[in-house]
């Protein structure tokens, strides 16, 4: 397992600057940043997000109003797997869908 400890970057003035990821109380960032999180889900959140998008539609199909809440907690991990994957030709589809998903949930929950 890799240990990143330190994190340089080049500021204005181009000197090096020292960010010290070890004393970070935020250890899930830190974790996300050495790779092993990170591989772990963008390899196993597709299997939740498949199941989660199927049973949103299920639900739409048979007008329950929660299916489009469903639909926005899906858009969220979609979102989270798109940026750690990197996969930037999705977040085009990922935010129309936040906007179709939001409308629907808000025009269905009057009904």
């Amino acid at each position: 397992m890799r240990r990143l400890k330190r994190l340089r970057r080049t500021n204005e003035n181009n000197t090096n600057t020292t960010l010290n990821l070890s004393n970070t109380n935020d250890k899930c960032i830190k974790s996300i940043m050495e790779g092993e999180m990170k591989e772990t889900i963008v390899t196993y959140l597709p299997y939740f997000l498949s199941a989660n998008t199927i049973y949103a539609m299920l639900l739409a199909g048979n007008k329950k109003k929660n299916a489009w809440a469903f639909g926005l907690v899906g858009q969220l991990a979609w979102l989270i797997w798109i940026l750690l994957s990197e996969s930037w030709g999705l977040l085009p589809m990922n935010i129309a869908l936040w906007v179709v998903y939001g409308r629907n949930y808000v025009k269905w929950r009057g009904k």
